[in-house]
């Protein structure tokens, strides 16, 4: 049954794999081009081959490599001889690796053929694979099987939802995962799903979310006071932080009705994906804002009148965040499209959070956050702006929210080390 399962799933992937090709090579103005290394894609490396044995790690963007930087870290300090590989797909995780400066080699995961795996683990010789999240790809599961390579789930979560659409397929679900040595939840509840699904029990550990455990940085802290004066005469910000398109519409108009209350509220939109910094930038001019780019502020920047920053960056959302009193969290009005992204970051910068009410992508982290006080679901526009107006008026609520948000995220730090603990117990060199 799973050979033929395989055997299907491998000849639709070799229908859309040109797509995807296309799609994860092509030239954008505003996001890292691959250029010749896309052949890293068909398991052809661009790095030579090293004879030790090397720890594999796969993250897909640049969210999952933030969430793992703590346990990369941890992995360097404990195997200083060991080659590590992070893996990731798309061009601007592979910058955000770069830029963690740790000693480690980046190359793009295969796409998954067992061919291209196999050449890839041929290469690069893994004794190790440590998967972040729920990126489970059926060849590379069955040719790291086959190929000795031990695999490790870091950071495991399975909604309701996917546990459903994977109850279907419960047999060869477990024969997938039967290879897969750990798998390190994030909550009981994931844990509980995976056991149902047939996973063995005792590859199962529940060890919180390592994405409470990112340290905030202070490079980021001052370039935001720095653009802070630079932006002096707005007393009040707002941040609408990793929107997508569909939602940025929505909430240029909630700035533009609280501009009514406060002339001079700064809104700063980070778009999530960089191909469409320029799009909501010619946006807000549409709409009439006096609108800049983060990219063309300067020391000398004439800034007196604006109050929509366009956050054209990447890698700098704690700055945008440090500079705001509130977030709007982006990715939350789009129903099932999107399903919300990670509150934790405001959280930890102790900034009060709305979110729109599709979040099933961190279900558990806001609501422990709305659940403690820290945060608010807002249903439609309206909630929104009045959720902004009333937290903008009453300065000591703001204050206690925020407060609020920061000591759940405080109290939930911890996961890495436990995850480090275990992995440690597995990896075999």
């Amino acid at each position: 049954m799973i050979k033929v399962t395989l055997v299907v799933y491998s000849l639709v992937l070799y229908l859309i794999a040109p797509l995807a090709l296309i799609a994860l090579t092509r030239k954008h103005s505003n996001k890292p081009y691959i250029g010749t290394r896309w052949k890293e894609y068909l398991g052809i490396p661009s790095v030579a081959k090293s004879d030790k044995p090397s720890i594999w790690i796969h993250t897909v963007s640049v969210g999952e490599v933030i969430a793992a930087s703590q346990v990369i870290r941890e992995l360097r300090l404990s195997y200083p001889d060991t080659p590590i590989i992070i893996t990731t797909t798309t061009t601007t995780g592979a910058e955000r690796v770069v830029n963690l400066g740790i000693d480690v080699i980046h190359q793009y995961m295969p796409f998954d053929f067992t061919w291209a795996v196999r050449k890839f683990i041929k290469h690069h010789n893994p004794a190790f694979l440590v998967i972040m999240e729920t990126e489970l790809w059926p060849n590379t599961l069955v040719t790291a099987r086959k190929m000795e390579v031990g695999v490790a789930v870091l950071n495991a979560r399975l909604s309701e939802k996917s546990y459903k659409n994977y109850a279907k397929f419960r047999t060869i679900f477990s024969k997938l995962m039967s290879g897969v040595s750990l798998v390190l939840c994030q909550h009981n509840q994931d844990k509980q799903r995976f056991s149902k699904l047939g996973v063995n029990p005792n590859s199962l550990h529940t060890t919180g979310s390592i994405k409470y455990d990112f340290k905030v940085s202070q490079t980021q802290i001052r370039e935001a006071i720095r653009l802070k004066k630079i932006l002096h005469r707005n007393k009040y910000c707002w941040i609408a932080s990793s929107t997508h398109e569909g939602e940025d519409e929505i909430l240029l108009k909630i700035h533009h009705s609280l501009l009514t209350s406060y002339p001079d509220l700064l809104m700063i939109i980070v778009p999530r994906h960089p191909e469409r910094f320029n799009d909501v930038y010619k946006m807000a001019l549409g709409y009439g804002f006096s609108s800049v780019r983060r990219s063309h502020i300067c020391e000398s920047s004439n800034t007196e009148k604006v109050n929509v920053l366009v956050g054209d960056s990447m890698g700098e959302m704690q700055m945008y965040l440090a500079m705001s009193d509130i977030c709007f969290m982006g990715g939350s009005l789009l129903g099932e499209a999107v399903g919300g992204h990670n509150v934790l970051e405001p959280a930890a910068l102790s900034i009060p959070t709305i979110t729109g009410p599709s979040y099933f992508n961190f279900k558990e982290i806001t609501e422990s956050l709305a659940e403690h006080n820290g945060l608010f679901i807002a249903n439609n526009a309206d909630e929104i702006f009045n959720y902004i107006h009333n937290l903008l008026a009453d300065e000591p609520n703001r204050a206690t929210i925020g407060r609020n948000a920061n000591n759940v995220f405080k109290s939930n730090q911890g996961s890495t080390a436990k995850a480090v603990n275990l992995l440690r117990g597995q990896i075999n060199l």
